[in-house]
């Protein structure tokens, strides 16, 4: 249901029932070996760059649940931090079709996935804010990167390449931490 367009009532059905889901069965996600992960991470950072505000809002609830399950879980959330980053790629991989990731709105989800860890008093006094804004800053730079190598690539100019190329991967390699 995740991967086909649907009607905002019916997303809204979709993600209430995922984040269930995560919530009465965390060991599916995140203790098993299964791509459950992968494509949930996948799907739900594509409706974070929804043109639907009602879309995005859900959406990205839904990733601040996955990323607070997986550290109620097991201590951390590096799992859905690495998901998210091979999501993030994935999206960013054609960026010709911008349905697929609309950097605006994925920078406002961004945000609000940092507002809502900024605000969460239950996990206040651990380091799960803090990861959470390390997480939100990486994406975001790594797209902002993305988005400077497909610009330059028509360029002459190899020192920026060269140097985008090498921030991008910096991006990636921080991302399992």
């Amino acid at each position: 249901m995740m991967s086909s367009n649907q009607s905002i009532y019916v997303m809204r059905l979709v993600f209430a029932t995922q984040r269930s889901v995560i919530t009465k069965f965390p060991h599916i996600i995140f203790e098993e070996e299964t791509d459950q992960c992968s494509s949930l991470c996948y799907h739900l950072l594509r409706h974070c760059a929804s043109s639907v505000k009602e879309v995005r809002e859900e959406a990205i609830a839904s990733i601040y649940l996955l990323m607070r399950q997986n550290y109620e879980s097991v201590g951390s959330f590096s799992r859905v931090k690495i998901q998210l980053t091979i999501a993030l790629s994935r999206l960013r991989s054609d960026s010709s079709d911008t349905r697929k990731c609309n950097d605006a709105y994925l920078k406002r989800s961004l945000i609000t996935l940092q507002n809502y860890a900024e605000n969460d008093k239950e996990l206040a006094s651990t380091r799960f804010p803090e990861q959470v804004k390390e997480v939100s800053k990486n994406l975001f730079m790594i797209m902002r990167d993305t988005v400077r190598m497909n610009e330059v690539k028509q360029d002459k100019d190899s020192a920026m390449r060269i140097d985008l190329m090498y921030r991008i991967a910096k991006g990636y390699q921080n991302s399992p931490a």
